[in-house]
């Protein structure tokens, strides 16, 4: 059986969910992996995260998230560190923090729109990250 790096994972590659073959729907999930970078423009990171579904169906799929974190979006990206179990309340206590978020269990919603692909964190109960005061970059 031939295998996919997914982040730094090594899974099979019947495991790797690349666009269409979840399911538009509400997950669990657990961080496998999650690395940042600096993306090529100043001032902008890149937050990679490997996700495994554990349910209520696909478990054992993988699903990969990115994040472009920069001073316009950081209150997003810090409500997603949050989700994760990471208190973080400015950008440059990411990279000592990261691998604390790995094993962390999310809930996530994976949808469809004109053929683009988005995966968002939740919390339990379907709060959208997105439904919260913003924070300092």
């Amino acid at each position: 059986m031939s295998s996919v790096h997914v982040g730094s994972l090594a899974v099979p590659q019947s495991n790797v969910i690349l666009g269409g073959r979840l399911a538009d729907g509400v997950y669990q999930a657990v961080v496998e992996d999650v690395e940042m970078v600096r993306s090529g423009q100043p001032g902008k990171y890149i937050v990679h995260y490997t996700l495994r579904v554990i349910g209520p169906t696909h478990a054992g799929q993988f699903v990969e998230k990115v994040t472009l974190i920069d001073e316009k979006n950081w209150a997003h990206a810090r409500r997603e560190f949050d989700l994760c179990g990471l208190e973080l309340r400015h950008l440059s206590e990411v990279q000592d923090c990261l691998l604390d978020a790995i094993d962390a269990e999310i809930e996530i919603v994976k949808t469809t729109r004109n053929g683009d692909v988005a995966i968002r964190f939740q919390r339990a109960g379907g709060a959208n990250v997105s439904d919260e005061e913003d924070d300092d970059f």
